[in-house]
């Protein structure tokens, strides 16, 4: 069985929507996201587990092949929903090669990604709101990513570097704000002082 990496717009067979991050396993294309029952019986063997969460080992392996950690270069894309096409529509390959795009669904996925990785991104593109639970509870939001991420360059477990960047595409128009003046004060407090 084959498997091949792409990164291109094309149509998933299992649930027909169209992707832009996935893989070709016998001549048949699929997102990274589904999680269809197709899915789950071809994929043993390349990836650990099928689920959404356990996709993070896979795509690091897949996007980051430098054994030097400080010299890992990549970013997220934080959306619970939204795909990067749908966000960058015009430059959608350079956005996802030049940046080296990790799509993360949740809070928990991006400091699982970050975690595994060992330094932090370069860039972050952030949705704020992350869904809700099986109870309607709202998860861990864009904004608490952005406090996560300034707590542990805080706390010196991982650094901000200077050529870190942002873009907040989240529709949340009050949260959207919030993020940006967190993260571009602490930046300016820690770069211009």
């Amino acid at each position: 069985m084959e498997n091949i990496i792409i990164s291109t717009e094309f149509e998933c067979h299992s649930c027909g929507n169209m992707a832009y991050q996935g893989y070709v396993i016998n001549g048949k294309t699929y997102d990274v996201n589904c999680a269809s029952n197709d899915y789950d019986t071809t994929i043993v063997g390349l990836f650990e587990k099928s689920k959404h969460d356990d996709f993070i080992v896979e795509q690091i392996k897949m996007h980051v092949n430098n054994k030097n950690k400080k010299d890992n270069k990549y970013s997220i894309f934080l959306d619970d929903e939204r795909m990067p096409s749908q966000i960058y529509p015009k430059n959608t390959l350079d956005v996802m090669e030049n940046k080296n795009m990790i799509i993360c669904r949740s809070f928990e996925q991006a400091v699982k990604l970050v975690k595994e990785i060992g330094v932090l991104p370069f860039y972050i593109s952030f949705d704020n709101d992350l869904g809700v639970d099986e109870n309607g509870d709202i998860l861990l939001e864009g904004k608490d990513f952005a406090q996560w991420l300034i707590d542990q360059d805080l706390d010196g477990h991982f650094e901000i570097q200077k050529d870190f960047s942002f873009f907040v595409h989240s529709a949340n128009v009050i949260q959207s704000k919030e993020i940006k003046i967190k993260l571009n004060n602490y930046l300016n407090f820690k770069f211009n002082n």
